[in-house]
C-alpha cells in the first residue's frame, strides 16, 4: 500500500503495512501505550491533508509525460480523476463550520479530534494545485 488514501482526502505518514503503523491519532490519550499515548503516534499514520497538494501535482505531471508520450491529451479523463480525488476536500470545507480543510485526519478519513479543524497549508497546498491546473502554468516545468 502506498499510503495514499485518495477516497478520503489524506496521505498517511506511515505505511499501513510498517509493523509501527499507528492510525488514529489521540493526543490526549493517557494510556500506558508508548507508541500511541500523549499523541507520540503523530507521524506514525493519520492521514494529512496537506500533503495531497503534492501528490496531485505529481498526478498531473504523470498525465503530461503520459500525454507527450501517447501524443494526446485525455482532458476529461483527466478532469474526472482530479474531481473524484478532490471529492472528499469539497465536503470537508461545506460541512465544517470554518469551511476549510482539516490537518490530519484518522484512518479512512475519519474525524481526528487532536488535529487542527482548519490547517492554512492543507488549503493552500491544494489551492496552488488548482491554481496550476487551471491556468496550464505546469506543463513547461512537468516536461
Amino acid at each position: 500500500s502506498s499510503g495514499i488514501n485518495a477516497e478520503y482526502g489524506g496521505m498517511a505518514t506511515l505505511s499501513p503495512e510498517d509493523e509501527d503503523y499507528e492510525p488514529y491519532y489521540n493526543n490526549s490519550e493517557q494510556s500506558d501505550n508508548y507508541w500511541t499515548a500523549h499523541g507520540f503516534n503523530y507521524h506514525q499514520g493519520p492521514e494529512w491533508v496537506w500533503c495531497m497538494g503534492f501528490y496531485l501535482r505529481a498526478k498531473l505531471c504523470d498525465f503530461v509525460r503520459q500525454a507527450d508520450r501517447e501524443g494526446e491529451v485525455k482532458g476529461m479523463q483527466v478532469a474526472q480523476y482530479f474531481v473524484t480525488v478532490l471529492a472528499p476536500h469539497r465536503a470537508m470545507i461545506a460541512r465544517t463550520p470554518f469551511r476549510g480543510l482539516t490537518e490530519l485526519t484518522n484512518k479512512d478519513g475519519g474525524h481526528c479530534p487532536g488535529s487542527c479543524p482548519t490547517q492554512a497549508w492543507s488549503s493552500a497546498c491544494i489551492m496552488e494545485f488548482l491554481a496550476e491546473w487551471r491556468t496550464g502554468r505546469f506543463a513547461a516545468d512537468y516536461k
